[in-house]
């Protein structure tokens, strides 16, 4: 037991010490669906309705202020997981976090990271080897091999009324975001590719509708019943 509070203590000191100096800015982006309910590499649960992050350096504990440098606004996270490998990408947020942020449909979003201190503890319903003590619906479980996992891609001359729901620099995670809410049984997605090279962006909608107000009210109807985000997008 001793040892242990030495440990926590010495990082602690060792956290507030670096976070006098450190601050580090890029990009955040936020995990996909079908991670709930998996380990982190801290061996924690992950829970997308949790404050917390991955990064690729910081100790599991490390609590981080992260702010949005075009808006302001920011969230406090704590550091579970290793992330934050992709090319300008510092952080991994939960959808909890970059909803606070307000960057869902966005997909990223310009960011400053600093340390602001250190937590040994798992966030509350979590322990830190043992799994979730409530919990997590069995509906964000992800299966590649399931019989939905075909993903449909936007024709490149389609025009219409679209909602666009979310926006990835990956492939494989705009693929299991597609793929995990198709098995939810919400219909009529399409992942749209746009640019090229580093600036490639996968993009899902919905669609196509045949006026605003049918669009509008489908919005309406995902932010009741899955807790989804998105805007309207018209396409020429």
């Amino acid at each position: 037991m001793n040892r242990v509070i030495i440990i926590n203590l010495f990082l602690l000191l060792s956290v507030t010490l670096f976070s006098q100096s450190y601050t580090e800015q890029g990009y955040a982006v936020f995990y996909a669906d079908y991670f709930e309910g998996r380990p982190t590499a801290s061996g924690e649960i992950f829970s997308n309705q949790f404050f917390t992050c991955a990064h690729a350096q910081h100790p599991f504990g490390t609590v981080l202020k992260v702010t949005r440098t075009d808006t302001g606004k920011s969230v406090t996270v704590r550091v579970n997981d290793r992330g934050g490998f992709g090319k300008d990408i510092i952080v991994d947020l939960t959808k909890a976090a970059a909803a606070q942020l307000d960057f869902i449909s966005a997909g990223k979003a310009p960011v400053v990271v600093e340390v602001v201190g250190y937590s040994a503890e798992p966030p509350a319903g979590q322990t830190a080897k043992g799994g979730a003590k409530s919990g997590i619906p069995e509906e964000y479980n992800f299966s590649g091999g399931s019989s939905s996992g075909t993903v449909t891609y936007l024709p490149a001359a389609q025009k219409g009324i679209f909602l666009q729901l979310a926006s990835y620099t990956i492939k494989s995670n705009a693929e299991g975001q597609y793929l995990s809410w198709k098995q939810k049984g919400i219909a009529y997605l399409y992942l749209q590719v746009t640019g090229s090279g580093d600036q490639k962006k996968y993009i899902i909608l919905m669609g196509p509708f045949s006026t605003r107000p049918t669009a509008e009210e489908q919005l309406k109807n995902l932010k009741a019943k899955y807790f989804m985000d998105g805007f309207i997008r018209e396409l020429q």
